[in-house]
């Protein structure tokens, strides 16, 4: 199991402030952490370039913070760009040099009598999130991700300048805008 402890540290003079720069390693191979998402319930989501989303439980106060490796999600073929909780906290949405965008949600009709659709994702039932719903991308690589504020819709950016309206429920890409210069 991963642990991570970071203690922050910092000194406050009359008229500067100095703190010191850390250098977290979240992978195993090393490989870079592209997004990070937190939930109300002290998760963590990350998506890097070892093509996972991993989640991990937040635990500490202001001074000292531990943050504990739950699990990996692995679907994607490529290095994942963004990790997004939808605004209703019931789906994690992620994407990818894949051109996918995976929307993660808990597997509701496996989980166990003791446990309710109510409850938040924990790694008592980790092995139980599954994908919900995939979108492909119209436009390939998927470098941002956004939620409506009723987590019905879901906005993308991708490397051929284009934005994308996806339906969270259906899967299906709803509008595609071709405006920009550059990548979005």
């Amino acid at each position: 199991m991963v642990h991570f402890v970071c203690v922050l540290d910092s000194i406050q003079t009359n008229t500067t402030m100095k703190s010191k720069v850390l250098s977290i390693h979240w992978t195993e191979d090393d490989k870079p952490v592209f997004s990070v998402d937190t939930h109300s319930s002290n998760l963590l989501a990350t998506g890097g370039a070892d093509n996972d989303v991993k989640l991990w439980r937040i635990d500490g106060n202001s001074h000292q913070i531990g943050v504990d490796y739950l699990f990996s999600l692995s679907r994607h073929s490529s290095g994942v760009n963004v990790v997004r909780f939808s605004p209703n906290e019931r789906f994690l949405a992620s994407g990818s040099d894949d051109g996918f965008v995976f929307l993660w949600a808990v597997d509701l009709n496996n989980l166990t009598p003791s446990q309710t659709d109510s409850e938040t994702p924990t790694s008592s039932f980790a092995t139980q999130w599954a994908v919900a719903t995939s979108i492909r991308a119209p436009g390939g690589d998927v470098y941002d991700l956004s939620w409506s504020p009723d987590s019905q819709f879901i906005v993308g950016g991708s490397n051929d300048n284009s934005v994308f309206i996806a339906s969270a429920k259906r899967g299906t890409v709803l509008h595609t805008i071709r405006d920009h210069t550059h990548y979005v």
